[in-house]
């Protein structure tokens, strides 16, 4: 049961979404399914990681190729998610005005010192 507040609070975010003009709200539609499938892996616990690698097994079963071994198929896990995030930044990095792009870099660039000690 909700306490009063969080009722109280709950029914003045209903009252002002549903007030609030569309044109400033956009809330995107997805279906039940969609969201029981996306609640049914975050309850499992099912991570990005582990759900490729489910599908590269069955992809290898699939095409009757030997599966890889683990540590192997981790590491193919793993370059496919780096390389899917590195072309996913670079198309938004694309998108961006010169001077937005920019200053992102100027906020997240890391200097790394040239370390030769080799300690």
């Amino acid at each position: 049961m909700l306490s009063p507040a969080a009722g109280w609070l709950d029914s003045k975010m209903t009252r002002a979404r549903s007030t609030s003009p569309a044109t400033l709200v956009v809330q995107p539609r997805v279906s039940p399914r969609l969201r029981a499938r996306r609640l049914a892996c975050t309850r499992i616990g099912l991570d990005r990681s582990a759900r490729r690698r489910s599908k590269l097994l069955t992809q290898c079963r699939a095409e009757r190729i030997e599966t890889p071994a683990a540590g192997r198929i981790d590491r193919i896990v793993r370059s496919a998610l780096h390389q899917a995030e590195q072309t996913l930044t670079a198309r938004i990095v694309a998108t961006l005005p010169v001077n937005v792009a920019g200053r992102v870099h100027s906020l997240v660039a890391v200097e790394v010192p040239d370390d030769d000690t080799g300690v």
